[in-house]
């Protein structure tokens, strides 16, 4: 990993022409060249539809457990033929 001739810290990324920490400017054999730049484009884009369409999938997923599940709801609570239960009354 190369460092900044500046403040000697880690350069953490190739797609920026100067030093995160320190803002100075990046001899032009510490930049990454435009292809590099483009393939890393190309890369986070290819990264980034991978994880939309994923969470496309697990909304589905989602959507179809809920559809198939009974539903809670109903109009008679727990009102017991004995009179017992909560019925929301005094």
């Amino acid at each position: 990993m190369s460092e900044c001739p500046k403040c000697a810290r880690p350069l953490l990324t190739s797609g920026v022409d100067h030093c995160m920490y320190c803002g100075a400017e990046l001899p032009e054999a510490l930049r990454a060249s435009p292809q590099q730049k483009q393939a890393r484009r190309e890369q986070l884009r290819v990264a980034a539809d991978q994880e939309i369409e994923t969470l496309k999938q697990q909304r589905k997923r989602e959507i179809e457990h809920h559809d198939s599940e009974p539903s809670d709801f109903g109009f008679g609570g727990d009102c017991g033929s004995d009179g017992g239960g909560d019925c929301g009354g005094d």
